[in-house]
């Protein structure tokens, strides 16, 4: 008779938990995964709007290159001539438009000027600095086009959104190493494809292409990742994750450094991908997907292989075979009625918790750490050092969480998480209000309201990194990656408005930090409704998965 198995136990006792095949695939995907993680973040760079003014034609001539610091401008600006230089341009009686640098700025007849009529700005005036050229130099996305940088960021989120639906439903259906080589093929050429776009129309289209057929990747990828390794390894997977995205901000910050112009800059992000279609012949498929989906031949191949690459010598074709019948025995043993993915999920009340507390922390999450990166503009100083300050606090974050994943389990690590994210966006947007600001004596405000959004990014990170993990562990291989697709789709479509959240500074200035602290601090309390998963082999049917309680052993 055969003895039934679950995976992880062949994993440990046959295969090996965390062989060369399981440390070639985090480095082959993680290889080109680095420059993925450029394309999330690129728009925060390569679409800067800097200080910009109307073109003055009698004093700038017919060159938009013209500098943007001129001694007549500055004048105006010191004696509150020109009152909104950025979009409307005064013109005298005549339809003329005014010719500052012609004036006597030190008569004290200009004050009649202040009641002119104005037009509409056609061209503009930009400082280059730190950038030469953007998107918003470029394509003159200012004024009329102001919300346009705003919307490659929501745009962003509806293709995390479209990506996430079709990605999670995808990657169950049909296999994680199918749906991750779609993106694999496709990333690439739509990423380097924007660089030589005529419009900002193409580019927006563009962009969302990019971003759906990227996030495909992490359907594909991450579960093939997660379910290939042993349970105590998972949260090694999760923290190489997260050093992957710090990597590739970083390296698009350091190019940013040195590359000022848009087009260039993305082109050398983008080039790396084009080799990606390569790991077609590295990478296999999940076995616990194909066991779940029948495929046992396949998983017996696929298992082979793995324990070669892993030395184990004594997994042949018939032990193989042996091992992949026990684990189809244990599934159906667990799990007899053969419903629907979806159906599945909504068929347990424990599932169905889990499952709504998860989405709801995946928004809080996605608030928090996209409000910050989005919005980085709204901190004082430098562009390309708040963007490096703001990468560089993941690496920390990661490396903590880790700890904490192992040391307290997922629920204690992500209840801290969200609860330190929530606070330190509530404290940093309350420095803000101009009553507040008088208690604070011993340092710039703006300094601290600095400090505590870095804080609350720290623990924003902390938290993505226990939100994927603690969701890959909650449900069952059927409706795992589904489980996924839907809370990162409900996450996307609350973040599509974190790229417009500074403005509700209009109603209340501590306000849009407050709004991404908020759900942060009550994601943590519904927290404790969820089971602990720690040193637990993934749930391979919806009875295990029921079956997990709110505490368990240590991780070993």
């Amino acid at each position: 008779m055969v003895k039934p198995h679950n995976f992880d136990e062949i994993l440990v006792d046959y295969v090996g938990g965390f062989g060369w095949c399981q440390v070639s695939l985090l480095l082959f995907i993680g290889l080109f995964e680095v420059f993925t993680a450029t394309t999330g973040l690129f728009h925060t760079l390569g679409g800067y709007r800097p200080n910009f003014r109307c073109r003055v034609p009698s004093c700038d001539g017919n060159d938009t290159a013209a500098p943007y610091h001129q001694d007549w401008f500055n004048r105006t600006q010191e004696q509150d001539l020109w009152s909104n230089p950025q979009c409307e341009l005064p013109i005298h009686l005549t339809g003329e438009p005014v010719s500052w640098c012609e004036l006597d700025l030190q008569s004290p007849a200009l004050e009649n000027l202040q009641n002119l009529s104005t037009l509409p700005c056609q061209d503009w005036i930009f400082e280059r600095v730190p950038f030469t050229e953007t998107l918003a130099t470029e394509f003159n996305l200012v004024c009329s086009k102001d919300t346009f940088v705003g919307m490659l960021g929501s745009l962003y989120m509806l293709g995390l959104l479209i990506g996430a639906v079709i990605g999670g439903c995808f990657s169950d259906k049909f296999g994680r190493k199918k749906v991750f080589m779609i993106s694999a093929f496709l990333t690439g050429p739509l990423y380097f494809g924007q660089a030589f776009v005529p419009n900002y129309y193409t580019y927006a289209g563009l962009r969302l292409a990019c971003v759906v057929v990227s996030y495909l990747a992490a359907f594909g990828s991450f579960p093939l990742k997660l379910e290939m390794v042993s349970h105590q390894y998972r949260r090694y997977v999760m923290l190489l994750r997260d050093i992957q995205m710090t990597v590739g901000n970083l390296i698009l910050a350091g190019l940013a450094y040195y590359i000022r112009d848009w087009r260039i800059l993305q082109m050398i992000c983008a080039a790396p991908l084009l080799l990606q279609p390569l790991l077609y012949f590295v990478i296999p498929e999940s076995v616990s997907w194909l066991v779940s989906t029948g495929n046992y031949q396949g998983a017996v191949e696929t298992l082979k292989n793995a324990a070669k690459k892993n030395g184990k010598k004594n997994v042949d074709h018939d032990e193989a075979q042996l091992l992949i019948s026990g684990m189809a025995q244990q599934i159906e043993m667990d799990d007899k009625e053969k419903s629907p993915g979806c159906c599945q999920l909504l068929s347990q009340s424990k599932l169905r918790t889990n499952l709504v507390v998860m989405m709801f922390n995946w928004s809080a999450v996605t608030i928090a750490w996209y409000g910050l990166a989005l919005n980085i503009d709204i901190l004082s100083g430098d562009i390309i050092f708040n963007f490096t300050l703001m990468v560089l606090v993941d690496v920390p974050a990661s490396l903590i969480g880790f700890l904490l994943l192992g040391c307290t389990g997922r629920k204690q690590a992500f209840i801290l998480s969200q609860l330190g994210s929530g606070v330190a966006c509530i404290a940093s947007g309350l420095l803000s209000d101009p009553f507040l600001k008088t208690f604070i004596v011993y340092m710039d405000p703006s300094q601290l309201q600095n400090i505590l959004c870095f804080v609350g990014k720290f623990f924003a990170t902390m938290s993505f990194s226990v939100c994927y993990l603690f969701t890959m562990e909650l449900f069952p291989t059927k409706v795992r990656s589904t489980s996924l697709g839907t809370c990162s789709a409900l996450a996307r479509i609350l973040g599509a408005a974190t790229p417009y959240m500074k403005h509700l500074r209009l109603f209340w200035l501590p306000l849009p930090l407050v709004a991404m602290g908020a759900p942060s601090v009550l994601g943590a309390l519904l927290v404790a409704f969820l089971p602990e998963t720690r040193g637990r082999g993934l749930p391979e049917s919806a009875e295990q998965a029921v079956q997990m309680k709110r505490r368990t052993g240590k991780e070993t």
